[in-house]
């Protein structure tokens, strides 16, 4: 079986198109995806995030590779998975030298596109959907195929009943990512606020200075004429 899920405006699961084929090939998903995209009238996709369920092995499976691992993926900017790339490899060279041989494109925020809003890291859609066919997908053809599209149905006319009790424009799990930003905005102006930039004259001197005042220390910049 083929299946295409996508995110809602509540960031849940939202079921697109499934379909059984003899075998998962290359033609089979070939023909599956050019169907998707004549159904969806997907005409350019660089605006649309593509997530596939690899499922490749990984040789270096240590508790510290692990945790490296998903730090240098969540991190979103290029300095940062700098530092953490360099952390991994004084960890475990091998490990960093196999991480650089990917495409930092497919698994880093760090290097995601800035066309597509997606932060997604993970394949969890996926692994929902194969939970909720877990139990129907060694049924008789025709009887798995109604079992799951009866399935969808209901969570789709479920969660429509739920979207209607929406108080406002913006859905509850958006919302709560929105003011976890803000929070995290507002720390960070407050942290900015205690770094300023001050004119300062030394005793003993006829050079009037710029120095760098934060909370914890003072740094000489330059001299002014």
């Amino acid at each position: 079986m083929l299946a295409t899920v996508g995110i809602d405006t509540n960031s849940d699961i939202y079921f697109i198109a499934y379909v059984v084929i003899e075998s998962e090939n290359e033609a089979s998903w070939c023909w599956f995806l050019e169907l998707l995209l004549l159904d969806l009238e997907i005409v350019k996709s660089y605006q649309i995030s593509f997530m596939f369920n690899k499922q490749k092995k990984v040789s270096f499976k240590t508790k510290a590779f692990k945790y490296l691992l998903w730090k240098a993926a969540r991190l979103s900017t290029q300095r940062d998975f700098d530092d953490a790339m360099a952390e991994l490899k004084n960890t475990n060279e091998d490990a960093y030298d196999w991480l650089k041989g990917k495409n930092l494109a497919h698994w880093s925020r760090s290097h995601f596109s800035l066309k597509s809003k997606s932060n997604m890291l993970v394949n969890n859609l996926c692994e929902c959907f194969n939970k909720m066919i877990f139990e129907v997908r060694r049924k008789p053809i025709l009887t798995m195929i109604e079992t799951i599209r009866t399935k969808i149905m209901l969570l789709i006319v479920n969660k429509k009943e739920e979207a209607e009790n929406f108080k406002r424009n913006l859905c509850p799990k958006i919302k709560k990512k929105l003011a976890t930003n803000i929070k995290d905005l507002i720390s960070f102006k407050r942290r900015s606020s205690l770094v300023a930039i001050h004119p300062f004259r030394f005793l003993g001197s006829q050079d009037t200075q710029l120095v760098l005042v934060t909370n914890t220390c003072c740094q000489l910049i330059k001299k002014l004429p």
